[in-house]
């Protein structure tokens, strides 16, 4: 959060949200006993859709990202928890998604392989969809 510009005040006070929580369970009527976590955010809280940003958007600002995929080898485009990858090749597909899952793993976010999706887009006249199946 430091290299994104956010104030230590913030960073702190989004810490004490964090550390030491509590919560309980319910099912039906009765609760469960409070019990405590420290990992990852609270799911459907504004904050944690807030702090899931910044991972991805500080993986690409230290990734070369400046012009278009017409001036230069990839581009991330990314909106929400949506990130595109759009390369010239396939090499350079690999080493740019490798470079921001190292980036987003620092901030303690992982890639979700299930969601994966990838897609090939080819100009090439003539290549058949098996000469595509086996560029995979």
């Amino acid at each position: 959060m430091d290299k994104v510009g956010i104030p230590q005040k913030l960073i702190r006070l989004i810490r004490m949200t964090m550390c030491e929580t509590k919560a309980r369970v319910k099912i039906d009527n009765p609760t469960s006993a409070p019990f405590e976590f420290n990992n990852g955010v609270k799911q459907g809280d504004g904050l944690s859709t807030t702090l899931f940003i910044l991972a991805p958007h500080n993986a690409a600002q230290e990734i070369d990202q400046t012009g278009t995929i017409y001036t230069k080898s990839s581009q991330i485009c990314a909106y929400a928890d949506d990130v595109v990858i759009v390369t010239r090749s396939e090499t350079r597909l690999r080493q740019v998604f490798r470079e921001t899952e190292e980036k987003t793993q620092q901030m303690g976010s992982i890639v979700n392989e299930k969601k994966t999706k990838h897609m090939i887009v080819c100009n090439s006249e003539g290549m058949t969809n098996s000469e595509l199946e086996s560029r995979r």
